[in-house]
């Protein structure tokens, strides 16, 4: 689905400029960004073993059944079916440990001592626990009743051979590799990595280590959003800082794209007269649409496309670029890697002071989780000092708290959104 959003054309570059000062919903320009995206052509083979953060790209299935085999599920005796209501003691004949010999089928009246993981042998129809027998010698005395196929793993019981383990657009964390091992795979298919450019703007930015004049400020974005974007399914291009020119700025994303499949630009977006990224992409032969978001920070973002190359453009504050990143960048490079986007949820916490809001833009604030927990165990958060320029804000948060875009002060008491760093922003 397109999502209309009312535009002029720019006489000066073609470019898509906002006709009026509308502002969109998240929704409305989520939807515009991952309109028509794809997962990036082409199929990888990994060893499971590296394939970590990685997306499934086609469905894969189970190569054999698990568990392969019979086998007990804790230490104790094997129980012949004919002696599950036994009372007299079983003679032990044998023991079996897991990953060792096969042992003749049991005999009524007998027991073998059967460590966890081993096979069980033929007509044992339950095990028994050590704790819940008792050795006089050669026998053993079964103390407690015992049910038939009591404490016995069956083969296939978790899977058969060929069932489907996972769809295509799966992220592998950690339990995948295990289910994938178990189930036989060695090798996986999984998409492409998402060739992703960083590029900032600005005649004021310089890269951390340059020499600083005397207006210079050191450029973090790129430094942000490449910690955040050092995932295992992106490929990190830098492209560094180009300055305030739009025929710099033309050539130096002609040059980008040709060489990602996503490019990310920060800065120069917000469509003044200095602000050049919008018609350097369309003096490059691509376009761009620039979107007023109703959201504080981050309210000017730009989508566009150079031939098969997808541009985003992300403020230029710190925390700007942060927040449109997650909204809006993560959603774009989940679907490019064939993952269905997902929602930013949140948590539910409880607002430890009164949060000043006007309505219109929903809006991402720095927060601290204070001491005090309420009795449904809701953290309770109070806001730091606001700006999309504070970096040490954001340093000393524990996450971002949510003001709808509907709502006005959040008085104390009042449940709000929060957003953990730790979980809620990160790609």
């Amino acid at each position: 689905m397109i999502i209309a959003i009312p535009a002029s054309v720019s006489p000066e570059c073609g470019c898509e400029l906002p006709a009026q000062q509308r502002l969109v919903s998240i929704a409305e320009a989520l939807a515009a960004i991952v309109d028509g995206v794809g997962p990036v052509s082409g199929i990888e083979i990994l060893p499971v073993a590296q394939a970590r953060g990685r997306v499934i790209a086609t469905p894969v299935a189970s190569e054999m059944p698990l568990p392969r085999f019979d086998n007990s599920a804790m230490d104790g005796y094997a129980i012949h079916g004919d002696d599950i209501s036994r009372a007299a003691p079983l003679r032990l004949t044998d023991r079996i440990a897991a990953g060792h010999r096969e042992v003749a089928a049991l005999a009524a009246g007998t027991t073998v001592q059967i460590l966890t993981g081993a096979p069980v042998p033929a007509g044992v129809a339950a095990v028994v626990p050590h704790e819940q027998t008792r050795r006089a010698g050669n026998d053993v005395i079964i103390e407690s009743p015992i049910a038939l196929g009591d404490n016995i793993r069956r083969a296939g019981e978790d899977m058969v051979a060929g069932q489907p383990l996972l769809q295509a657009g799966t992220r592998l964390d950690p339990r995948h590799i295990a289910l994938l091992l178990a189930a036989g795979l060695i090798h996986v298919p999984v998409t492409p990595r998402v060739r992703l450019g960083l590029l900032s703007t600005g005649d004021e930015l310089v890269s951390a280590g340059e020499a600083l004049g005397a207006h210079h400020i050191v450029d973090t974005n790129r430094p942000l959003l490449s910690a955040l974007l050092a995932v295992p399914d992106v490929e990190l291009h830098d492209f560094g800082i180009v300055e305030d020119s739009r025929k710099a700025a033309s050539e130096r994303i002609r040059d980008a794209a040709a060489k990602t499949d996503l490019l990310i630009t920060t800065g120069g977006i917000c469509g003044s007269d200095a602000d050049h990224i919008a018609p350097a992409i369309c003096a490059a032969g691509g376009t761009c649409r620039q979107l007023k978001v109703a959201l504080r920070p981050g309210k000017p973002i730009g989508i566009g496309r150079l031939h098969a190359t997808r541009i985003m453009c992300l403020p230029g504050n710190p925390l700007s670029a942060l927040v449109t990143a997650v909204l809006f960048l993560r959603p774009l490079l989940r679907a490019l890697a064939g993952e269905q986007p997902k929602e930013l949820s949140g948590i539910a916490a409880v607002a430890g002071e009164v949060f000043r809001h006007s309505p219109g833009r929903t809006e991402f604030v720095p927060v601290i989780v204070t001491s005090s927990i309420d009795a449904w165990g809701r953290p309770r958060v109070a806001s730091l000092p606001r700006g999309s320029h504070r970096l040490l804000s954001l340093v000393k948060a524990d996450g971002l708290a949510e003001l709808p875009e509907n709502s006005g002060d959040i008085l104390p008491g009042e449940t709000v959104k929060f957003h953990p760093f730790i979980s809620g922003f990160a790609l």
